[in-house]
């Protein structure tokens, strides 16, 4: 868990400083201002942009060492969702205040320097780009196969195997999620506000097509990677159950999805950004379209605009009109999200906190944990026995974490079991009862377990 959550938060500090790094300079954009070409190396934008270079790197250096606090914490679950949470919230944040700090600064020497357009304020232009602007994705029915073929494997493997677990359900839900945002990424797409940068008809058409044409293949691309998750589909029990090799046969699964994804999306970013650099010649050095006011930093806000997509001046990819009814509805998921993990997080501190408590009454023996708890009847007791440490396990439904397994899982060699145990106690209690089900469990410490298992096998005979 520490390295998987380590790597999130690499991921996710490299992502966002090769995304700002980006805005430095993006055809007539400089750190998200259209600046003309010909002001575009003034020496008072030089300036700025150097110090937001240098700042950047002070910020990534930061969080790239805050990043490896997620070691320190990956023992207890609650105490890494708050990390992951407040460190993700960090890491936006401070780049989301540089940015918008030179940002202003760029917006403030244009007005001052008169560095403008003719058009400040143009939200709709009709060009016959509008008009052809839905010949350029790459048709949608390429989708169809995708779930049809996730589908039928998923089938077959039920099937075959009748698995139904946390594990699987998880594998499901991981493909389905992929599949949704390859299709909503489409459809963003496809609905992306059409760009007018000059005068030039077929400069628009070509640069827009570009960029239609080559963001709708990197979604489709995406959408087909799931089937790399096929075989671990297919052979969901035998993986498993391995006792070796599982972690890393997973994790080149997931480290192919993830590079077919993310390729496609970073070639496209780049084909796009080639058309436009070679037709900015064309445009003389005159800005067009001038929106700067309708942007606050990173957000896009227009009244103005029925449009709810447009294309980010920072990053890759599109961006939500927070003016819009979707852009305030945006918002608000995002806040929900946040809260879902903040509350996820407290949820979570009994299980890094609290104790596996046992009560023998003598005919009930009495299981209180975290979360979770089982009532066991003596008479329906088969054998027990004590054992060093619990057998390579697939939880079902419950919480594993480096401290503690709970709640419902698939024991390798006693099948569906109940799981109660800490895993730094090298001493587990095996129970076998006559329906055919097993409990594993445990308490705070070696001697007490040895003392109920002592008292519950007394109790038997």
């Amino acid at each position: 868990m520490k390295w998987i959550m380590l790597s999130v938060c690499l991921i996710m500090i490299i992502a966002m400083h090769l995304s700002i790094i980006s805005s430095v300079k993006k055809g007539f954009l400089i750190l998200g201002v259209k600046i003309p070409k010909e002001n575009q190396e003034d020496e008072e934008i030089i300036e700025n942009v150097t110090n937001f270079k240098y700042e950047c790197r002070i910020l990534f250096i930061v969080y790239l060492l805050l990043a490896f606090v997620s070691i320190a914490v990956a023992k207890y679950i609650s105490l890494l969702i708050f990390f992951v949470l407040i460190y993700s919230i960090s890491v936006i944040g401070g780049y989301t205040i540089c940015f918008n700090k030179y940002n202003k600064r760029i917006l403030a020497l244009k007005k001052r320097k008169d560095w403008q357009s003719d058009m400040r304020r143009i939200v709709t232009v009709d060009t016959e780009l509008s008009r052809l602007k839905g010949d350029f994705p790459v048709s949608a029915k390429w989708f169809v196969p995708v779930p049809i073929i996730c589908l039928a494997v998923g089938y077959f493997t039920f099937k075959k195997e009748n698995i139904w677990d946390s594990s699987y359900s998880a594998l499901l839900g991981v493909i389905f999620l992929i599949f949704m945002t390859s299709i909503v990424l489409y459809a963003v797409i496809v609905k992306t506000k059409v760009t007018t940068y000059c005068e030039n008809t077929d400069i628009n058409i070509k640069i827009n097509g570009v960029f239609k044409r080559e963001w709708t293949r990197a979604a489709l691309i995406s959408s087909y990677s799931t089937l790399m998750f096929l075989p671990l589909l297919y052979n969901f029990s035998d993986i498993e159950n391995m006792d070796n090799g599982a972690t890393i046969y997973i994790g080149l699964i997931i480290a192919g999805e993830i590079f077919l994804s993310a390729a496609p999306m970073f070639y496209a970013y780049m084909k796009v950004e080639n058309i436009r650099n070679r037709f900015a010649g064309a445009l003389d050095g005159k800005i067009v379209v001038d929106e700067d006011d309708c942007w606050r930093g990173m957000n896009y806000y227009n009244p103005y605009d029925r449009n709810v997509f447009v294309e980010k001046r920072v990053g890759i990819g599109v961006t939500v009109n927070m003016a819009t009814f979707a852009g305030k509805v945006f918002s608000f998921i995002i806040l929900l999200v946040i809260i879902g993990v903040a509350v996820l997080g407290i949820k979570m501190i009994p299980v890094d906190f609290g104790e596996i408590e046992i009560h023998d009454t003598g005919k009930i023996i009495r299981i209180e944990a975290p979360l979770y708890d089982e009532d066991i009847k003596v008479k329906d007791i088969v054998s027990i026995k004590m054992i060093d440490k619990l057998p390579n396990a697939v939880k079902v439904n419950g919480v594993g974490t480096d401290r503690i397994s709970l709640g419902a899982y698939r024991v390798k060699g006693y099948g569906n079991s109940g799981v109660y145990v800490k895993r730094s106690i090298r001493a587990v209690l095996v129970i076998e009862l006559k329906s055919g089900k097993s409990v594993f469990l445990n308490c705070k410490d070696i001697k007490t377990t040895k003392n109920y298992y002592k008292r519950i096998s007394s109790s038997l005979n």
